[in-house]
C-alpha cells in the first residue's frame, strides 16, 4: 500500500518501523513482524477493540470477538465484575481481568464515576472541586462507513488525569461518549484520523468526512473553535481537523465578593466584602459591588463557538428592600456579568434608607450561570446604615440614624433624642417617659452601669461594669431612666420617709434597699459614694437587666454591634 517492496529492505530513516501510524499502541514493526496483525489498521480483526488493547489483556487481535472467541471476551461481557463491559475497559485502557486496575484499592467502574484515574495508583480520590460529565459525539456519519476517528482531550489546566481519549470502536460510525472531566480544567480537543477499513483499498480512500460534537449546553461548558474543526465536516480527500484543535472550558465559580460569613469573618471594604453600608449623602446610596472568580484562566473572557460571550451567560440577582430603590449598574442590565480579567463583576445600588430596621441586615447575592441556580451557594452579606448621620427617611430629621432605627426597634415611646453636644441621658423623678432625654453618648462611646450584689438581703454598690456600646447601652440606659420617669413617687413624700424617690414598698419588695436610709445601696463604696439608692436601682440591676437582655442582632448601625 506504500509503495514499497516487501523483499526488500528499507533504511528505518524511509519506512515508519518505529512509528504507530494507527494509534493501537503497537509500533509497525511488532505488528508487522511479531504479531502479523495490520500496522496501518487499530483494529484488525475488527470487533472493536484495538490491538494493542488486547495484546495487553490476553485477546487475539486476529480473532473477532464479536463471533467468536471466548465468551468473556465479548465486548459486552465483564469477566472481572467491576460494572465495566470489555468494550468500556477497552475504551478506558483498563484491565478487563481486574476490578482494580492501578491497585489503589478503588474499584475501575468507581473511578471512571468519581473522575479519578483507574490506570493511575496516585489518583484514587474524586477532584476536590468535583466533576461534571460532558457528553460528546464523534466519528464518521457518512453511509460509506469507511473512516475511524479518535477524539483526544490534552490538560491544560486543572486537571491531573493525563490524556483522556475515546477512539470509534468500529468504522464509519458515530459514537457517543462521556468523559468526567473535574471542574476547573482546560482541554486542547483534537480529532484524530485513525484508519480507512480495509475494504476500501481498491477505491480513493480516505475520504475524511466526520462528525465532532461536544455538548457544551449543559454545566456552563464552553468550547472555543476559532479553526472550525467541530460540527459535521463532508471536506472529502482532506482532513479538515488535521493539525488543528478547539479549547474546552470547565467552569469552576468561586465567591470573591461577597465572601464568607459577615458573622465569622465580617469584612467591610475591596475584595472578600460582605458588609455594606448606605453613604452619608440625602437620602443615602447603598453600593454593591459583586464578583466571581471563574477558572480556569481565561474563561470568563471567552466568546465561545456559537458566538455566545461566556460572560453573557452569567447573572447576578439581588433581594429588594422595601423602601429603597434599587437599579443595576449600566454595564450589567438585569444583572448580567461583566468582565474584569478572570472574574466576573456586577454592580448595584439601593438609593434611599429603608423605614423599617427590618429591612437592614442579613441578605443574600446569587449567580446562576445558564439559569442553574446551583451554579453557587447564596452569598452572605449584610446591609448597614451610617449611625451619626441623619439621612434616615422617617421621624424626626434632626435624630441621628442611630436613635431612630434603635427606638424603632425597641418598642418606640415619647422619650426624645438630646442634641447637646456630649449629652449623655436624663429624666425627671415620677415625670413620665417623655420627660426622659436620650444623648449619643449613649450611641458611642458608650457607658458603664453599677454592679451590685445582695449582701445579707440588702442590695450593695459593688463598683462598675466594664462599658457597654451600642444598642445594648441604649436599652440599658432607657430601662434606667424609665425606672426613674415612672417607677419613683414624690420624694419625701408619705410613701418615701428616706427621700430616695422609692416607695416603702418597692424598697421592701423589689429594688431591696433600706426604706429608711436614702443611702444604703452606695455607703461603704468609694466608686458610687452619696448615690441615692434610686440611681443604684435604677443603674445597677434595672440597666444590668436592660444590657443583658437587649437583642442586639438587630443593630445594624456602622459602628454598631453587628459591624465587623
Amino acid at each position: 500500500d506504500e509503495g514499497y517492496d516487501p523483499f526488500t529492505y528499507d533504511d528505518p530513516a524511509a519506512f515508519p518501523w518505529a512509528g504507530d501510524p494507527d494509534w493501537d499502541g503497537l509500533t509497525t514493526q511488532v505488528e508487522f513482524v511479531v504479531y502479523l496483525t495490520n500496522p496501518k489498521q487499530p483494529d484488525t480483526d475488527g470487533d472493536g477493540f484495538n490491538d494493542g488493547w488486547e495484546l495487553a489483556h490476553g485477546f487475539n487481535p486476529k480473532l473477532d470477538n464479536l463471533v467468536a472467541g471466548p465468551a468473556n471476551h465479548h465486548p459486552d461481557a465483564d469477566p472481572d465484575g467491576d460494572g465495566l463491559t470489555n468494550a468500556e475497559e477497552e475504551q478506558l485502557g483498563t484491565n478487563p481481568n481486574s476490578i482494580d486496575t492501578d491497585g489503589d484499592g478503588v474499584n475501575d467502574n468507581i473511578e471512571n464515576d468519581q473522575g479519578s484515574n483507574p490506570n493511575d495508583p496516585s489518583d484514587s480520590q474524586p477532584p476536590p472541586n468535583g466533576t461534571v460529565p460532558v457528553n460528546f459525539t464523534f466519528g464518521d456519519h457518512s453511509e460509506s462507513h469507511s473512516e475511524k476517528y479518535r477524539v483526544q482531550l490534552t490538560p491544560w489546566e486543572g486537571d491531573t488525569y493525563g490524556l483522556r481519549y475515546r477512539t470509534n470502536r468500529h468504522y464509519g460510525q458515530t459514537q457517543e461518549g462521556t468523559f468526567r472531566l473535574p471542574k476547573g480544567a482546560k482541554y486542547k480537543v483534537e480529532l484524530i484520523h485513525i484508519g480507512t477499513n480495509p475494504r476500501y483499498r481498491d477505491q480513493p480512500r480516505p475520504d475524511y468526512d466526520y462528525t465532532l460534537e461536544i455538548d457544551d449546553s449543559a454545566n456552563c461548558l464552553a468550547v472555543e473553535d476559532p479553526e472550525g474543526i467541530m460540527g459535521v465536516n463532508w471536506d472529502s480527500y482532506s482532513f479538515f481537523a488535521e493539525g488543528k484543535d478547539a479549547t474546552l472550558y470547565v467552569p469552576l465559580f468561586e465567591w470573591v465578593t461577597p465572601k464568607e460569613s459577615p458573622v465569622t469573618a465580617p469584612d467591610d471594604a475591596a475584595d472578600g466584602q460582605n458588609e455594606f453600608t448606605y453613604d452619608a449623602a440625602s437620602p443615602g446610596v447603598l453600593t454593591i459591588d459583586l464578583k466571581v472568580l471563574v477558572k480556569p484562566t481565561g474563561t470568563a473572557a471567552v466568546t465561545d463557538r456559537h458566538g455566545v460571550k461566556f460572560s453573557d451567560r452569567c447573572v447576578y440577582a439581588l433581594p429588594a428592600i422595601a423602601g429603597s430603590t434599587f437599579a443595576w449598574d449600566a454595564a450589567n442590565p438585569d444583572g448580567k456579568s461583566a468582565t474584569s480579567g478572570e472574574y466576573l463583576i456586577a454592580k448595584a445600588t439601593y438609593t434611599t434608607l429603608p423605614a423599617l430596621n427590618t429591612e437592614l441586615g442579613l441578605k443574600q447575592a446569587e449567580f446562576e450561570c445558564d439559569g442553574h441556580a446551583d451554579t453557587l451557594p447564596k452569598g452572605d452579606f449584610e446591609v448597614f446604615y451610617m449611625a451619626q448621620e441623619k439621612n434616615h427617611p422617617g421621624g424626626d430629621p434632626t435624630h441621628p440614624n442611630w436613635f431612630h432605627y434603635y427606638k424603632q426597634n425597641s418598642g418606640g415611646g415619647s422619650y426624645t433624642y438630646d442634641p447637646t453636644p456630649g449629652a449623655r441621658s436624663s429624666s425627671v423623678s415620677n415625670g413620665g417617659e417623655s420627660t426622659i432625654k436620650i444623648g449619643d453618648y449613649v450611641h458611642s462611646p458608650g457607658g458603664e452601669y453599677i454592679t451590685t450584689t445582695i449582701t445579707a438581703g440588702l442590695l450593695k454598690a459593688t463598683g462598675w461594669s466594664s462599658t457597654n456600646k451600642y444598642y445594648a447601652h441604649f436599652v440599658g440606659v432607657l430601662a434606667h431612666e424609665r425606672q426613674h420617669a415612672l417607677g419613683e413617687v414624690t420624694q419625701g413624700g408619705p410613701d418615701d420617709p428616706d427621700s430616695d424617690w422609692l416607695s416603702t414598698v418597692l424598697e421592701t419588695n423589689y429594688s431591696q434597699t433600706d426604706p429608711n436610709d436614702p443611702v444604703s445601696a452606695s455607703s461603704g463604696v468609694s466608686a458610687v459614694a452619696g448615690f441615692t439608692d434610686d440611681e443604684v436601682y435604677a443603674g445597677g440591676p434595672v440597666e444590668e437587666a436592660g444590657v443583658t437582655g437587649a437583642d442586639t442582632s438587630q443593630d445594624w448601625a456602622n459602628p454598631g454591634t453587628n459591624h465587623k
